[in-house]
């Protein structure tokens, strides 16, 4: 498959981050633009919590199934599950873009680690956190405790990548991405960590390039 394509065509990318600041909103269809909004202030940012669109993420190259939250649970640490489509609010999401490498796009010199190759090789990709839009600041992100490997609700940090919610999105022209952790790539000795989908039941998971053909998502 060939790249790229930008994800802030598909969704609507909520970049509000504190109050005052500038809230970007492109809300392209497949098949052309629809709109193009950008509002300031306050006043935009509730609109835009009550507007951003939400969508399932499922595995389109691999389990076929979507990321799920557990009875919808707001809990803390709550293991992230994988379901077939068509679970309601526990899979809805929707893409914030972090104040990240300053744009939200991977840069010479973020968000990798330095000398580490990979800000070379991902540079223009975009940067998101995957927010569980029933439930305000719930992010998925690493669980420490399996050496993040796994997968839980985390707190969403905007830019810091403490709880591993900062997601590379290798994108493809077929609209589907694969998802790079940042945490767990800088972590790994720089091996480019994927969020992965089949060989673990239904639970998605980190892992390494290395070690398989990692999973594509998309919006079923």
């Amino acid at each position: 498959m060939s790249r790229h394509i930008s994800m802030r065509k598909m969704w609507t990318i909520d970049t509000n981050r504190k109050e005052g600041t500038t809230i970007m909103r492109l809300l392209i269809a497949a098949i052309g633009v629809v709109g193009i909004i950008i509002i300031s202030g306050s006043a935009a940012a509730s609109a835009a919590a009550s507007s951003t669109p939400r969508y399932p993420l499922c595995a389109s190259h691999g389990s076929g199934l979507c990321l799920n939250l557990p009875s919808n649970s707001n809990s803390l640490g709550q293991p992230i599950d994988m379901e077939p489509e068509a679970q309601g609010a526990a899979q809805d999401i929707s893409l914030l873009a972090p104040n990240t490498c300053g744009q939200g796009f991977v840069t010479s010199t973020c968000p990798f680690n330095i000398g580490s190759g990979n800000n070379a090789t991902f540079k223009g990709d975009e940067i998101f956190e995957l927010h569980f839009s029933d439930h305000s600041g719930r992010c998925l992100g690493l669980d420490h405790a399996t050496g993040g490997i796994g997968i839980i609700l985390q707190n969403c940090t905007g830019s810091s990548n403490a709880v591993g919610t900062i997601w590379v999105f290798e994108n493809y022209a077929d609209h589907s991405s694969r998802l790079i952790s940042v945490r767990a790539t800088n972590n790994a000795e720089n091996t480019v960590e994927y969020l992965d989908s089949d060989g673990l039941g239904n639970v998605p998971y980190v892992d390494s390039s290395s070690d398989k053909a990692p999973s594509y998502w998309a919006i079923p």
